[in-house]
């Protein structure tokens, strides 16, 4: 806005209500009596409108919407801090299909793909709805929502309900947004309030006659009093008086003046009148009644003057409106979650958008006719899309009277509900003219005795963005194979078999009989020429193309007969007939007894193998040529030219950023250094002599930035900016050394104190450890590498300070910070390898024997036994008595303990005394004590090594 301000003709703004027009549209027209300063002319070749750049270069409006759009891209890539290339873009309710696809196109220039084109009411109702979703339910909640923005005002009507969909190959429950009316003036905008205030804001400067000059004739005067008519619009949102001012508006002349908000109301008086006109709109198209809305709810920065809500809730006839949602933010966090939801990064909860297609859209085409002998041609319209028809849709429209290759147009439909003004800047009610090649050709290719044509099949797409395309165009024939010749030996055989089972021939009769049509009955599958169907219907119908050969042989399709002059029936009517007819003949077959299912069974074979064989279908694609009429597209030439161009200008604005950048760095940087040079600190450590010559050069630097045109290249301003520094870098390194090295000195002796402190400590304790096995958690020579680090870096702290003290300090240092720095790191790096390696060493563990009392108590009594039997006389000797060796085992036993080299052992049993077997739970106590004892043992070793 500050470009605009100082140079209006070099900074373009509301380009998007040009999109898609020339200059003799209104809408162009207004844009011009408006902001005069602006060169405009018609593009010949694409009827739209070329802006000429005071430079003598000229620029279409999808090219200045592309720079606005790569800006925003920046920005959105800035903030991210990753590239962003994919986006929703709104735009406005009223955009037709010109305009939508320039929009598209500005977007693409800029190097964005375009996920989405969504309408502003369709974004804000989504953010609207996004956040109370558990309050939606299968009931149809309907909102009204007003937006008046800078340009125009929508009233949109929206239903919320909860509804089943089908996601994948899962059928869910989620909330579905459905616009069932809308209402618009794309004339009616808070932009016209502020240019109204503006206008009157000249009209006062001049009744005060400072200059002789009228305002009106200066571009940047009128600039300044837009800028300010804004400011004071805003205000008077809040207060009901302000001042404008401008200093220096004009000729030197400031301006100075009271506004009040009733003489605001006074200047728009019939713009706040027009508010009622689009709520009875949106009211009017969507049948409904303000009784059965819930809520209105406003959005747009227009909303916030006290006089457009007045007259809103007359039009409504309610005093409570809702304030519930952020009007400037809104439709941009709207989109930000249809954006979310379209991408594959993000992963949020479905909420289906269903907008509503603004402007009905026709097909017309041309039928022979043969009325008393004469044949003539008639025009035939048939509306495609209706208005106010959900989107995104397909549909399939049907040609069954051409036999050669012809043409047909898509326009507009009915559009009697615009005013004339908004009919007057809709532009060309015309769309597309296309022509069909082949069709002659693939008739008589393909139609027979046994085959005949469909018709032709034109696919059309209105996409989610709103934008119409004609998808394929096919012909479609049916072929009839021949009875005689497709019966086989196999259809014979059961034959035979059937009439064996006993089907008499009354019963096939019966059957055949039920199966006739009388004359002039319409099949199911009958249809009138361009009518349309839903495209889902039609492809469920005919699944894929089949070829002549075998894939024949899997078609489906039922036969389609032509239709009668004045059929009125289309593809999805036909569909739901004859799946009433299955769902009838379903019940009357549940409702037959069971004994009659057995003779059912028997008559099917017959009735099967003498009904006539399926139909099969054939399809084959037509050549389409299609021509825009409303306007054109550019050619691939004009587009690579367009990109080219894009890309020279971002080139040029990086490079405008850096050198504006660099001058102000430059700029910036000498007059720093010119001031500092009179600080103490720099005084300190350079001489008078020093400090004048590098005035002297800065002040050269100055004078020649400001004698250096504005085309003076980047790398001169760079080259002139590493010489300033250089100049002064010795001068900075030694006030940079002056305050650190007494810091970095301290830092040296609290290192040094701290490593002869842990050096102690870890020789002391390396000789406190008794290990036979040799080797404490420190080596010598890791202590011995250590200490010698530590002397050499307190000789050299010494040797560093006497010669330091002999320096002035205009002189080169005896040392640097660097290398103070460099000392500490490798002092604190050995102190610290030994302190991590004392935490991981551990103290080795005794080795515990335990000798296993069971089996001794068990070997000794059956060696006492066979001792006393052994004598000559009989009886039993006590000096036979042996003792058992002892076992030693390494798993605890609750007998024996090991404790170094020393063994404690549990006395024996006597001899006399019969071996007792200790209970399992009593060993199992035993055990457990014995474990306690040895955890307790290791926790003591484990406390001891943390204290040391």
């Amino acid at each position: 806005m500050n470009t605009a301000t100082r140079f209006p003709s070099l900074a373009y703004i509301y380009l998007r209500e040009l999109l898609g027009k020339n200059t003799s549209n209104p809408v162009v027209q207004q844009f011009q009596q408006r902001f005069p300063y602006y060169k405009m002319e018609d593009d010949a070749d694409r009827a739209t409108i070329n802006f000429e750049h005071p430079d003598g270069s000229k620029y279409s409006v999808e090219e200045l919407l592309a720079m606005i759009l790569e800006s925003a891209k920046q920005y959105a890539t800035a903030f991210a801090e990753q590239k962003v290339t994919d986006a929703v873009i709104l735009c406005p309710v009223h955009f037709n299909q010109a305009e939508r696809r320039a929009l598209k196109r500005s977007a693409e220039l800029a190097g964005i793909k375009v996920l989405q084109l969504m309408t502003n009411h369709a974004a804000v109702a989504l953010n609207y709805g996004v956040f109370r979703r558990k309050e939606f339910n299968s009931t149809a909640q309907n909102y009204m929502f007003f937006d008046m923005g800078s340009t125009s005002t929508t009233v949109s009507i929206v239903s919320y309900q909860v509804v089943k969909m089908k996601v994948g190959s899962m059928v869910e429950t989620n909330p579905q947004i459905t616009v069932r009316g809308v209402g618009f003036d794309r004339s009616l905008g808070s932009l016209e309030i502020t240019l109204r205030l503006r206008d009157h804001l000249a009209k006062v400067f001049n009744e005060q006659k400072k200059t002789s000059k009228d305002v009106k004739e200066s571009p940047r005067a009128m600039a300044k009093l837009h800028k300010e008519a804004e400011r004071v619009k805003k205000i008077l949102s809040a207060n009901i008086e302000t001042f404008a001012q401008v200093e220096n508006l004009f000729d030197d002349q400031d301006f100075k003046t009271k506004v009040t908000r009733d003489e605001l109301e006074n200047m728009a008086a019939d713009i706040f009148e027009g508010i009622a006109g689009p709520v009875k709109q949106a009211l009017a198209s969507s049948e409904m009644a303000m009784s059965e809305i819930n809520e209105v709810i406003l959005m747009g920065g227009g909303t916030r003057a006290p006089k457009v809500k007045e007259m809103l809730q007359k039009a409504v006839k309610r005093e409570d409106l809702g304030k519930s949602i952020n009007t400037d933010e809104a439709a941009a966090l709207g989109a930000v979650y249809q954006a979310a939801y379209l991408s594959t990064g993000f992963r949020v909860k479905t909420f289906a958008v269903k907008d509503a297609n603004i402007y009905p859209i026709q097909v017309e085409f041309e039928r022979k006719v043969e009325e008393d002998g004469v044949e003539s041609t008639r025009t035939v319209k048939r509306t495609l899309f209706s208005r106010l028809n959900p989107f995104p849709q397909k549909k399939v429209m049907t040609f069954n009277k051409h036999t050669d290759d012809f043409n047909f147009n898509v326009n507009y439909g009915d559009v009697t509900f615009l005013s004339q003004s908004e009919l007057a800047a809709f532009g060309s009610l015309n769309l597309t003219a296309v022509s069909l090649e082949g069709v002659k050709e693939q008739i008589n290719k393909h139609v027979d005795n046994f085959t005949e044509s469909k018709g032709v099949k034109a696919h059309f797409k209105l996409d989610e963005s709103g934008l119409l395309d004609l998808d394929n165009v096919e012909i479609v024939f049916e072929r009839i194979p021949d009875p005689a010749a497709s019966e086989s030996a196999f259809s014979k055989l059961s034959n035979t078999i059937s009439s064996f089972f006993g089907s008499s021939n009354s019963d096939t009769e019966d059957s055949n009989s039920a199966e006739e049509k009388p004359e002039g009955s319409e099949a199911p599958g009958e249809e009138e020429e361009g009518v349309p169907g839903p495209a889902g219907e039609s492809d469920s119908e005919t699944k894929a193309k089949e070829t002549e050969e075998s894939k024949e042989s899997e078609s489906t399709e039922k036969k389609v007969e032509e239709p009668q002059e004045g059929a009125e029936k289309t593809e999805s009517d036909s569909k739901e007939e004859s799946s009433e007819k299955t769902e009838d003949a379903a019940k009357e077959k549940d409702e037959k007894p069971k004994s009659d299912k057995v003779d059912a069974a028997n008559t099917t074979s017959t009735n099967t193998t003498k009904s006539e064989p399926k139909p099969l279908t054939i399809k084959r694609p037509i050549s389409s040529k299609v021509t825009l009429l409303d306007s054109k597209e550019p050619d691939s030439e004009h587009v690579k030219a367009s990109k080219e161009l894009l890309v020279g200008l971002t080139e040029k604005d990086e490079e405008k950023r850096k050198l504006a950048a660099v001058k102000n760095e430059l700029e910036s940087f000498s007059y720093d250094v010119k001031n500092k040079l009179y600080e103490e600190e720099y005084e300190a450590v350079s001489t008078e002599e020093e400090r004048e010559e590098i005035r002297e050069k800065l002040s050269a630097i100055i004078d020649w930035y400001e004698e250096q045109p504005l085309d003076t290249p980047l790398s001169e301003f760079q080259d002139k900016l590493s010489e300033a520094k250089k100049l002064v870098k010795g001068l900075f390194k030694r006030v940079a050394e002056s305050k650190e090295r007494p810091r970095a000195m301290e830092a040296l002796k609290s290192t040094l104190n701290h490593t002869k402190y842990m050096l102690k400590s870890m020789k002391n304790f390396t000789a406190g450890i008794l290990d036979e096995e040799g080797g404490g958690p420190f080596t010598a020579v890791e202590l011995s590498t250590l200490e010698t680090l530590y002397n050499e870096s307190v000789e050299w702290m010494k040797l560093m300070k006497e010669q330091q003290k002999k320096k002035l300090p205009t002189d080169t240092p005896a040392y640097t910070v660097d290398e103070v720095v460099a000392k500490i790191s490798a002092l604190d790096r050995e102190v610290k390898y030994l302190i991590n390696k004392a935490k991981m060493w551990q103290p080795k563990k005794p080795k515990v024997t335990i000798k296993d009392s069971n089996s001794t108590k068990s070997n000794s009594t059956s060696k006492d036994s066979e001792a006393s039997t052994s004598t000559s006389d009989g009886t039993t000797s006590s000096d036979s008595e042996t003792k058992s060796t002892s076992e030693e085992n390494t798993i605890p036993s609750p007998d024996t303990e090991t404790l170094g080299d020393s063994k404690v052992e549990e006395p024996e049993t006597q001899e006399s005394s019969p071996p007792v077997n200790p209970s399992s739970e009593d060993i199992d106590n035993k055990k457990e004590e014995e474990t306690l004892q040895l955890d307790s043992d290791s926790k003591k070793a484990e406390d001891e090594h943390i204290e040391l």
